[in-house]
C-alpha cells in the first residue's frame, strides 16, 4: 500500500478560492486559518492557475532536503533486514526504495539503522563527559597555588587576590588534598 502526502496548498486550494470569490479578503482568510497572507495568496494563485507555489527556505535549510525525515519512517524495516538477513546497505536501500516506490539513498538507510539502534549505540559509546578546561595564566596559577599552600586565606580571598574564579581555586585546593579555610582562618574539614 502506497501512501502519498498531499501538500497543504492542494488540500486548501478549492476552499480558499471559494472564500476569495465570495468576497473574503486574503488577510481575513489568513487570519481564519492561522497562516501568513503570502501563503494564502500563493494557494489562491495555485487554485486559479495550477502553478505550484515555490517552497520558501529558511536561513539554515538545505535546498536538497525534502523536508521530512524519511529515515524515521523506514527505521524498523531497515533494522529488521540488516539484523536478520545481514544484507549490504546498498541492497537494503534498493529494497526499501522498491517497497516505497521512491529512491532511497544508502546514507538514509544507515541513518535509519542508527536511529533504530540509538539506545544500543548510546550504551556502547557511554555518556558524553564534558572536560573541564580552565585556561589560567601560569603566573596567576602559581600565585594561587602559593596562597593555597599557606592555608591562611579562603578560596574567595585567593580568588580576589589572583583574579581566578573562586571555584577554580577550590578545585585546585581539593586536587592538592588540602582542607578548606574558614572565614576566621581556621581549617574546615571537608
Amino acid at each position: 500500500m502506497r501512501l502519498e502526502k498531499i501538500p497543504k496548498y492542494q488540500q486548501k486550494a478549492n476552499e480558499f478560492l471559494q472564500m476569495y470569490d465570495a468576497g473574503m479578503q486574503i488577510q481575513q482568510i489568513a487570519y481564519k486559518h492561522h497562516m501568513s497572507w503570502r501563503d494564502v495568496a500563493d494557494i489562491i494563485e495555485f487554485a486559479k492557475t495550477g502553478k505550484k507555489p515555490k517552497r520558501k527556505r529558511g536561513a539554515g535549510d538545505d535546498p536538497r532536503y525534502a523536508g521530512w525525515d524519511r529515515f524515521r519512517d523506514v527505521a524498523c524495516d531497515v533494522a529488521r533486514i540488516r539484523d536478520e538477513e545481514g544484507l549490504d546497505w546498498s541492497i537494503i536501500a534498493n529494497r526499501i526504495g522498491d517497497q516505497l516506490g521512491i529512491e532511497v539513498a544508502e546514507l538514509t538507510v544507515i541513518r535509519a539503522y542508527d536511529h533504530a539502534h540509538r539506545v544500543t549505540n548510546r550504551e556502547a559509546c557511554g555518556a558524553a563527559v564534558k572536560a573541564r578546561k580552565v585556561r589560567v595564566d601560569s603566573k596567576k596559577h602559581k600565585a594561587a597555588v602559593d596562597l593555597i599552600k599557606l592555608q591562611k586565606y579562603t578560596d574567595r580571598e585567593i580568588s580576589r587576590r589572583t583574579g581566578c574564579a573562586y571555584r577554580t581555586v577550590g578545585r585546585w585546593r581539593k586536587k592538592m588534598g588540602l582542607p578548606a579555610v574558614g572565614q576566621n582562618g581556621s581549617k574546615k574539614s571537608t
